[in-house]
């Protein structure tokens, strides 16, 4: 016997969200508007957010800082394209941080 658990947290259809594509582009296109010295935070959890984060860093070409653990769990994934722009350099203009730590007064 196996079981299957399915969330439908978001299946209401009072929940209507866009494609993520566009949802990738917008920020893309947001993230662009800003020059310079600006930092870009991420929260996220175990997993997600990869795609969004990698279009990031091509647009700007850049890298973008990872902690350790974050690290391993995204080479796991095999995307070359993303973990060739992964550091654990504070200097990158990219950061994804767990979301336990997504606070501003943490991140001041």
């Amino acid at each position: 016997f196996e079981a299957v658990y399915l969330d439908t947290t978001y299946f209401d259809p009072v929940y209507q969200f866009p494609a993520q594509e566009d949802v990738i582009r917008y920020m893309e296109n947001e993230v662009l508007r800003f020059t310079g010295d600006t930092l870009i935070v991420c929260g996220s959890y175990t997993i997600g957010k990869e795609r969004l984060v990698q279009k990031l860093a091509e647009s700007k070409d850049c890298q973008i800082c990872v902690t350790k653990t974050k690290m391993n769990i995204l080479k796991q994934q095999e995307n070359r394209s993303l973990t060739r722009r992964l550091t654990q350099s504070i200097n990158a203009p990219i950061h994804i941080v767990p979301m336990k730590r997504y606070q501003l007064g943490i991140l001041i």
